[in-house]
């Protein structure tokens, strides 16, 4: 009987739940935590961006999101360096963690930019698409939690990636295009550029799933 790639990929994280006690390994209970946190974020952002709830509030929530995440990075760190015997690569396992930490950062930075429009309507139809694609990333990583199999999962985040980002460059063109004010212009530039780095943040951390998998694999 044959064993597909993605199976055979995928062993070592089933290995690495039923370790103790068949439960998840900590470290992979701490990507999933961290994909949650990001997940949470670009949802805050998308009800930023449609102006939905108390901007201040969502603010708040965003940065509070980005130092948990950032702690968190941290104390995965300090864990890693700690254990003597993992059976997975440390510096695989912080990749992911600290790739979820930049979206959660990128997203921040994304929402300061906002503040300089006073509308962000024109761009909720990237947003929700952005926050379709991370909510796909907090999927990979909550498969490889529980063991499961990620890897042409992760591929597809990638391609949806791709796609938010074609929709991202058409309304900077349009932006381009009808806006008359230079300071509003710019400050639309802007923004979009944030979004761009959200992205780029977001197809970081795919591909680094996916090293995760082949190099454990």
């Amino acid at each position: 009987m044959s064993t597909t790639v993605s199976s055979a990929l995928n062993h070592p994280f089933s290995f690495a739940r039923r370790l103790i006690s068949g439960a998840p390994h900590p470290h992979l209970e701490s990507l999933h935590t961290q994909a949650r946190r990001a997940e949470s974020a670009c949802a805050a952002l998308a009800e930023f961006m449609e102006a939905r709830a108390d901007e201040p509030a969502l603010l708040r929530q965003i940065g509070e999101l980005e130092w948990e995440a950032l702690e968190a990075n941290l104390a995965l760190s300090d864990r890693l360096r700690s254990s003597f015997i993992t059976p997975l690569d440390p510096e695989d396992v912080l990749a992911v963690s600290t790739g979820l930490l930049r979206v959660v950062q990128a997203m921040r930075r994304a929402a300061d930019a906002g503040r300089e429009l006073p509308s962000r309507r024109d761009l909720a139809p990237v947003q929700r698409q952005l926050a379709a694609t991370v909510s796909s990333l907090g999927n990979v990583v909550r498969r490889l939690e529980r063991g499961g199999q990620s890897f042409e999962e992760a591929a597809g985040v990638l391609r949806q990636h791709r796609e938010v980002k074609a929709s991202l460059r058409i309304f900077a063109g349009e932006a381009v295009r009808r806006e008359r004010d230079v300071r509003l212009l710019i400050a639309k530039q802007r923004m979009h550029g944030s979004l761009e780095e959200v992205l780029l943040r977001v197809r970081k951390t795919a591909k680094a799933v996916q090293w995760l998998i082949l190099k454990n694999g």
